[in-house]
């Protein structure tokens, strides 16, 4: 079974909002061995629907159409594609009374829009919504199956692993997937290191590199009619990576960098705090998503002027005067100020130049890109990243391209994985 996600809304075509809901789609249908070769958005507009639902089915045999289910005017999703299935539109009894009920207990009477919900295509499989009123729906006409969901995200991630995906299991053809997850090392190096096992990937067998804010995945799907023979060719496949990818893999599921760094502070008792100064918070703020982060985190203190990495830290003036606020120097003095000052084991300090824009390295000062301090040595995109702890004390440098927000995030990244590499992790 092939797939075709179609997301309708406005919203999403107007670019006001990101498409997420296909990108969380098409990575789940694939756990289950359906393969995902097309993804359409479209306006909440009834005959752009119908047009797009017309190209889906022609493309694969499982068409995953999400949003356009609500209680409101534009809400036009279900008819719209019970017309172009040439199905009529019945009412379905459990979805009424639930959505009498919903709107029952927050005490307000149901509408005639709302009630608009409990209307679903003729013969098609109907599943409560737990987290909301519109239900899940699952259509099979034509030879296709059509899978109709909320879109609100919450409420199609609860319809569709609790009900859409486990009853399209059987489906899919047996697939193993994996992720490698890297960071700090280039996309280039990672492509050469495992260059030899792409070459010799067989039928069903795919290796695939992707970047997103400094790190890099190196996802790997072994897909075959039996399910024994794909799983035991993803275990050959994985030795292999491992091997050449050595201690730049810090995971291979959903694990995060932030959480392999939370989880090896617990496995050796220590705790960590953060000193920022170019990324602002963004770095203790990744470290605090984590769950159990305040098991080891003990907190962190963002000195972002000049003045305030003296008065908050009690780093010499006199040394950023000398250095600069931007310079290893004063990165590794936030850094042992910090640790004094919080009594943690670790601590990751940063500084740098975020800039009101990019700028390329021996081009800053004359394009204008530079914030006060900034050099043609040290450019917009400078960051310096220093890490404290026990017996180790290190400083590195790095330059980001990019924009101010780019540069901030790759700054946190660098320095997860500075202190994942300083962890021995």
């Amino acid at each position: 079974m092939r797939a075709a996600i179609l997301t309708v809304g406005s919203e999403i075509t107007t670019g006001r909002i990101a498409d997420t809901n296909a990108q969380w789609v098409s990575g789940r249908l694939l756990g289950i061995g359906i393969t995902t070769g097309l993804m359409l958005s479209v306006d909440d507009v009834g005959e752009d629907i119908a047009a797009a639902l017309r190209t889906a089915l022609s493309w694969g045999e499982l068409v995953w159409v999400t949003g356009g289910m609500g209680p409101t005017a534009d809400d036009i999703t279900v008819s719209t594609l019970a017309g172009a299935l040439g199905l009529s539109m019945v009412e379905d009894p459990g979805t009424a009374s639930r959505v009498k009920e919903w709107y029952s207990r927050r005490g307000t009477p149901p509408s005639r829009e709302s009630l608009r919900q409990a209307q679903v295509p003729a013969g098609a499989r109907v599943f409560a919504n737990p987290v909301g009123s519109a239900p899940g729906l699952i259509v099979e006409a034509g030879g296709r199956t059509v899978v109709m969901l909320p879109g609100v995200p919450a409420e199609m991630k609860a319809l569709a692993e609790g009900f859409i995906l486990p009853a399209l299991a059987g489906r899919g053809i047996p697939t193993e997937t994996r992720i490698f997850k890297m960071a700090g090392v280039p996309e280039s190096v990672v492509d050469a290191r495992v260059r030899d096992v792409w070459k010799g990937l067989g039928p069903g067998e795919t290796l695939a590199l992707q970047i997103e804010s400094g790190e890099v995945f190196l996802r790997a799907k072994v897909s075959g009619p039996d399910g024994a023979r794909a799983a035991a060719r993803m275990g050959e496949l994985e030795a292999a990576l491992r091997a050449r990818l050595g201690p730049d893999l810090y995971a291979t599921g959903d694990e995060t960098l932030e959480g392999a760094v939370v989880a090896r502070l617990k496995a050796m008792n220590s705790t960590l705090a953060t000193a920022e100064s170019v990324t602002g918070g963004m770095l203790a703020s990744r470290i605090v998503a984590v769950p159990g982060a305040s098991g080891v985190f003990v907190g962190g203190l963002v000195a972002y002027g000049e003045g305030e990495k003296t008065r908050m830290l009690g780093v010499p003036g006199e040394l950023i005067a000398s250095h600069g606020a931007v310079s290893p120097e004063t990165a590794s003095a936030m850094a042992s100020a910090a640790r004094k000052v919080t009594g943690a084991d670790w601590v990751v300090a940063t500084t740098g130049y975020a800039g009101p824009g990019g700028a390329t390295e021996r081009g800053a000062t004359e394009r204008g890109a530079t914030e006060r301090g900034a050099t043609e040595r040290d450019p917009v995109g400078t960051v310096y990243l220093a890490l404290e702890g026990p017996g180790v004390a290190t400083v590195e440098r790095r330059w980001f391209r990019g924009e101010r927000n780019t540069v901030r995030t790759y700054a946190v990244t660098h320095a997860l994985e500075i202190l994942r590499r300083g962890l021995g992790s």
